[in-house]
């Protein structure tokens, strides 16, 4: 949706959970991990808010344990999906400019990985901060805290990207999410456009929109005409004044 720009230019959260979204469809063991860390985090954050009253530290270090064990796995998993989202994006990257574009991204960890497993080494960001998180009342560090930091030839477009820039990513991250999905899970997801290519020139326009036509069940709106490499079996529906008209199409 145009929405999906904060994909790239929002916070990161937003980053988070397309990945993990992403890696959740390829995998019920990554979904599992991921409810069982955060259910782990819930507990642990409620034990921090009120520190004293009930387990104590103890149980904070116990279910420290637990996330570190999850979120091992979980980062494991992201770090995996990444990689391949990227090596996916480059791709299409490809058909859009005639020079290499570099697209990074980078999983930026919130634990201090240090010369041991990440498991220990969440364990030991945790005790390093454990008067930081009881004043606080949070677990300080975790996959909950990560984010992605996405480039464009070296530079960082959520701090520097022009709004063309920042969508374009966003809609090349989308479709190479379906992509992996597809490469991975061996399923066609189906792919919804909605009003995303209001700040593409035309010429770009059409690249995006070939990448897509013929390979998925795609739902494509705009409130303007679009110049599309689209099939010509494909449908069109136009809504004015409350009227939907059809063209194209198989009857």
């Amino acid at each position: 949706a145009a929405g999906d720009v904060e994909l790239v230019a929002g916070s990161p959260s937003a980053r988070r959970s397309f990945i993990d979204h992403t890696a959740s469809q390829i995998s019920s063991e990554y979904l599992l991990n991921l409810r069982e860390y955060y259910r782990a985090l819930r507990q642990r954050n409620a034990e921090l808010k009120g520190e004293g009253e009930r387990g104590g530290r103890g149980l904070t270090r116990a279910l420290a344990a637990i996330l570190a064990e999850k979120g091992e796995k979980v980062v494991s998993g992201r770090r995996k999906v990444l990689s391949d989202i990227r090596e996916s994006s480059m791709e299409l990257m490809k058909n859009i400019f005639t020079d290499q574009v570099d697209v990074g991204m980078k999983y930026i960890s919130s634990v201090k990985l240090q010369k041991r497993s990440y498991s220990q080494s969440m364990i030991r960001t945790l005790e390093n901060r454990e008067d930081e998180e009881i004043r606080k009342g949070y677990t300080v560090a975790g996959p909950h805290r990560d984010d992605i930091r996405i480039t464009m030839d070296k530079v960082n477009m959520r701090k520097y990207g022009s709004q063309g820039r920042k969508r374009l990513i966003a809609i090349v991250m989308k479709i190479a999410q379906a992509e992996v999905i597809n490469s991975r899970k061996g399923e066609k997801p189906l792919v919804l456009l909605d009003d995303i290519f209001s700040e593409l020139d035309r010429g770009i326009e059409r690249e995006v929109g070939g990448f897509i036509s013929g390979k998925y069940q795609n739902f494509i709106t705009s409130p303007r005409e679009m110049d599309l490499a689209i099939p010509e079996e494909s449908a069109r529906f136009t809504v004015e004044n409350g009227i939907i008209r059809v063209s194209g199409g198989r009857r």
